[in-house]
């Protein structure tokens, strides 16, 4: 749900491991699995990494992006997900250089931030209701920097 230009509800379900995410804003986020809920909370961590990359849209624009990082490990997930494994600290950092719609991306932006992490997208929140529903490429984080400031994204 957007109210505005930001996600303030989003839930991603996943079927084959029956884990559902809800993050609601002012809140925090959820996971739910064999029928008890949790609280998530995004990992601060922004030393030794644990990246996520796409299966199938992972490319050389986005191993350039993580080479500016001290990477401790590489795991590769499929959709939506890549965002609930930021949100629940398993993993700290996600970038997709690709384009994306906003469905794509408004739960899962919705998760992340309500467990206090940040999606950025050209160097500021990404927004919604764009005249264009395409979003560019984004940074998803469980921590803020300067880095991503002003970071253009291709």
């Amino acid at each position: 749900m957007i109210e505005g230009l930001y996600p303030v509800l989003g839930v991603i379900y996943v079927p084959v491991k029956d884990i559902l995410y809800c993050g609601i804003a002012g809140e925090g986020s959820f996971k739910v699995f064999n029928g008890e809920s949790h609280k998530i909370n995004i990992s601060k961590n922004n030393n030794e990494l644990t990246v996520v990359q796409s299966r199938s849209h992972a490319g050389e624009l986005e191993d350039k992006f993580y080479s500016a990082f001290k990477i401790k490990e590489k795991k590769s997930a499929g959709s939506s997900l890549k965002f609930c494994l930021v949100a629940e600290g398993e993993a700290d950092l996600y970038y997709r250089s690709g384009p994306t719609m906003e469905w794509d991306t408004a739960a899962g932006q919705a998760i992340v931030e309500s467990a206090g992490g940040f999606v950025f997208s050209d160097g500021k929140r990404m927004r919604y209701n764009k005249e264009s529903l395409k979003n560019s490429g984004f940074i998803v984080s469980g921590f803020e920097g300067e880095w991503m400031k002003g970071q253009k994204i291709d």
